[in-house]
């Protein structure tokens, strides 16, 4: 990672401004749902819970970044409601630098 990209990562980790609320989340789905050509695909990929909050990653060295969980079932419903048909669903587990494990969730419609 070069000196750029660590301070864009800095500022942005530090600026709450920056940060989507779930609110932003959902209706991004929901316009990428209207934006989606036919025969299109959708791509989404988060980690399924009820957390919020500022977390170390595995890609972000010594940063943390803002993350939210979300629950899977409502995601689904969400996307569903959306006319679109989820083709592909994935749950993998990751391990956490501190112990837990979180299950990343792929869907794919």
């Amino acid at each position: 990672m070069n000196k750029n990209q660590i301070e864009i990562i800095e500022s942005y980790n530090q600026s709450s401004k920056d940060i989507m609320d779930k609110n932003q989340t959902i209706q991004c789905i929901k316009n990428s749902a209207l934006m989606l050509i036919d025969n299109g695909y959708i791509y989404i990929s988060f980690i399924d819970g009820d957390n919020e909050g500022f977390e170390k990653t595995s890609f972000g060295g010594e940063n943390k970044f803002y993350i939210y969980y979300y629950k899977k079932e409502n995601i689904k419903n969400i996307i569903e409601d959306n006319r679109i048909e989820i083709i592909h669903e994935y749950a993998i587990d990751y391990n956490e630098k501190d112990g837990r494990i979180t299950k990343d969730i792929i869907l794919i419609g």
